[in-house]
């Protein structure tokens, strides 16, 4: 009777282990969800597949991504648990996380020293415990308006960091969220409420740049141009669109507010359709 316990357990373990490949990744199913446990190295850009055989992608194991020499890594939008899936990325620069993914799990980027551009969909409402702990290289970090908890040393060390933009309200305090980022500053928008002069040690200032319609609003030199003023040694990304309807809007320049004044030119676009609409926007 032994025997044929221990035979069951054997066989039992064996099959909880059992792995399939797609692609370059190890994977198990689990009811109608599949979960990435390991991948072959992948040099350059990784783009982590949303479903495989139609069945969804919907979490990443820890470790589950061999990170050596990973530059790029996008990330679908299926994908809820990433708990400690891509940290030592040494190589990583760029993340793009795609829309839908609900959170940024503890630990998902830990010490990847090099990444310098990763972009936080609106679909994020929580961003774990050191979720991009010692990510030295980011200068600008860009909280989505969605976004109610941040966790214990999220960004802690991310000494590069310069600027951290919030689109929304101030989410509830936790401990030491920014800790080691000297140079930065945290940026609210205006019509955003609850913001304390410090959050987390962080000096807060609104981000109020605005299009003057002023005396150098207009076409000159077959340019159109147009100031815009806001607070001293503000950031501003300037996007153009043919269209004012999103998406389709694309960064033209990135500016300072010297003395709280810019004074933005753009060649006068012609031909048919070429009318151009213009819109501020926070850095990325």
């Amino acid at each position: 009777m032994r025997w044929l316990v221990m035979a069951g357990l054997i066989f039992t373990a064996t099959m909880a282990r059992a792995q399939d490949y797609f692609g370059g990744f190890y994977y198990q199913t689990n009811g109608n969800a599949i979960t990435i446990t390991g991948s072959v190295p992948f040099p350059g850009p990784v783009y982590v597949p949303s479903n495989i055989n139609g069945v969804p992608v919907t979490a990443i194991a820890p470790d589950g991504i061999n990170m050596d020499n990973v530059t790029f890594l996008d990330i679908p939008g299926s994908i809820t648990n990433m708990t400690s899936a891509f940290e030592n990325g040494f190589d990583l620069l760029t993340v793009i996380i795609e829309d839908g993914v609900p959170a940024i799990s503890d630990g998902a980027f830990d010490n990847c020293p090099s990444l310098v551009n990763v972009s936080i969909p609106d679909s994020v409402a929580s961003i774990g415990t050191q979720a991009f702990f010692n990510c030295q290289s980011l200068t600008n970090i860009v909280i989505p308006a969605g976004v109610t908890n941040l966790g214990y040393e999220a960004f802690c060390y991310t000494f590069g960091v310069t600027s951290v933009y919030f689109l929304g309200n101030p989410p509830p305090q936790n401990s030491f969220v920014f800790a080691g980022d000297y140079q930065a500053t945290l940026f609210y928008l205006p019509e955003t409420s609850g913001w304390p002069f410090m959050y987390d040690a962080l000096y807060t200032l609104a981000w109020n740049p605005q299009i003057n319609p002023g005396a150098n609003f207009g076409v000159r030199s077959n340019q159109f141009g147009f100031d815009i003023t806001g607070t001293a040694g503000l950031a501003v990304t300037v996007e153009a669109s043919t269209s004012p309807q999103l998406p389709g809007w694309s960064p033209q320049t990135t500016v300072v507010l010297t003395n709280g004044l810019y004074h933005f030119r753009d060649p006068v676009q012609s031909g048919a359709g070429a009318s151009r609409f213009y819109r501020l926007a926070v850095p990325r």
